[in-house]
């Protein structure tokens, strides 16, 4: 897709309002579609989690937008900035593994960017253990999923080095993209059934995203 011309240029493409998505209608969908997955699955429902989104760390050295809009920078140039959400998801044991796949995970998730508009995701990810003892774990988790955000077109300076698409017609005021998701947890356990978990969301060449949480077996 083409980027559209920048605001207050010749041929910029006029705005048209659309409907902003109310964050909380957003995670009262998510938490439904979660609860819905979890009563009807032919797997099994083996754990549910939640995680607190932390911190994202910027990889490219061009940004989308300048420094002065992280409004929760760390740094003076927004190489780190404070992104504060909640992510919720179930895994589930599969009847027959897939490969290296025990389990399947539908996720979703919602956050305040780098600028502060609202973000997230929605997916389903197939789950890997790589390393298990009885008291740490390593998992890999990856799979199809739309990410969306508020969008950014308005921002003065906003330059789109990014993969997002924008439509008029679907999630109108947002920028989005399908593409292949995932993580990788890294997971404690505080006791027989619940376990810490610090999860990484490797988006190069743009993001790392930091979450941390718990997961608590069913």
């Amino acid at each position: 897709m083409t980027p559209p011309a920048q605001p207050g240029h010749p041929g910029a493409r006029p705005h048209l309002p659309g409907v902003r998505l109310p964050a909380h209608l957003l995670l009262v969908f998510g938490c439904a579609l979660l609860g819905l997955l979890a009563h009807t699955s032919p797997a099994r429902a083996q754990a549910l989690g939640w995680e607190v989104f932390t911190i994202t760390n910027h990889v490219q050295t061009v940004r989308d937008a300048p420094p002065k809009e992280y409004v929760r920078r760390m740094d003076e140039r927004g190489q780190n900035v404070v992104t504060p959400g909640l992510g919720l998801y179930y895994d589930f044991r599969l009847e027959t593994p897939q490969w290296v796949f025990t389990e399947i995970r539908p996720a979703f998730g919602i956050m305040q960017d780098s600028i502060a508009h609202w973000s997230g995701f929605v997916g389903v990810m197939w789950r890997w253990v790589m390393y298990g003892d009885e008291d740490f774990e390593a998992s890999l988790q990856i799979g199809p999923g739309l990410i969306f955000r508020e969008t950014w077109r308005r921002v003065p300076g906003y330059n789109p080095d990014n993969p997002f698409d924008e439509s008029d017609h679907f999630m109108p005021g947002y920028e989005y993209k399908f593409l292949p998701i995932g993580d990788v947890d890294l997971l404690w356990r505080l006791s027989p059934r619940t376990q810490f978990v610090w999860s990484i969301v490797p988006g190069i060449p743009y993001v790392i995203v930091h979450s941390l949480g718990l997961r608590h077996a069913m």
